[in-house]
């Protein structure tokens, strides 16, 4: 049980980065696609710097 709730610890944690390293804004959401954008935006942050 522990290591499901490491794991959706560590899914929440790097969905949080993606949201904040991307800028997105709720209007910005609203208006288009967030599934384009966060897989944008998850290709920028896992890229290795």
């Amino acid at each position: 049980m522990n290591r499901l709730v490491d794991s959706q610890i560590e899914y929440w944690a790097t969905l949080g980065q993606v949201v904040e390293h991307s800028g997105l804004t709720v209007q910005e959401t609203q208006a288009t696609s967030l599934a384009t954008k966060l897989s944008c935006a998850i290709k920028n942050v896992l890229k290795p710097r």
